[in-house]
């Protein structure tokens, strides 16, 4: 009986092997530049959530400092002198929002179609964080005109 012929080099070069590492490589390199990116990605939208956040909270108090009914620039005109940041309540369990009012004076009302009209300056500045992370704030300032007997 005669056996079967294989060709079998004496000494394998192992060419294979250093092939299937170097592609290893590479993948392991794609794998890690693919998680740095989703990590990146996943900072950015937390980044972009904390700021939306904060700075509903911030409008929400401005708009309840300037109300109408709001006493933060009520006291701002009555005394002429500014109103320290008060808290405001503006129902999120998320966020927290402090409001100050500092009056500029009175002046004429400008975009009125009513000449020579003055009013009451006041400028509000707002600022809305996040309960869980103090470093997470938005400031925004708004100036008002007010007039008018109620002022």
């Amino acid at each position: 009986m005669q056996q079967p012929y294989y060709n079998l080099p004496g000494r394998q070069s192992g060419a294979t092997l250093v092939v299937a590492l170097i592609m290893l490589l590479l993948l392991a390199l794609l794998g890690t530049s693919s998680l740095k990116t989703a990590l990146f990605t996943e900072r950015m939208a937390a980044a972009g959530y904390k700021k939306n956040i904060t700075f509903q909270a911030s409008e929400s108090a401005a708009a309840i400092a300037t109300g109408r009914t709001s006493q933060i620039v009520a006291d701002a005109i009555r005394t002429n002198s500014s109103v320290a940041p008060r808290t405001v309540d503006i129902e999120s369990n998320q966020a927290r929002a402090a409001v100050s009012a500092e009056p500029l004076g009175s002046g004429a009302i400008f975009g009125s179609s009513l000449d020579g009209v003055t009013g009451f300056r006041v400028k509000i500045t707002s600022v809305g964080e996040l309960i869980d992370d103090p470093e997470s704030h938005t400031v925004i300032v708004h100036g008002i005109t007010r007039m008018g007997a109620g002022l």
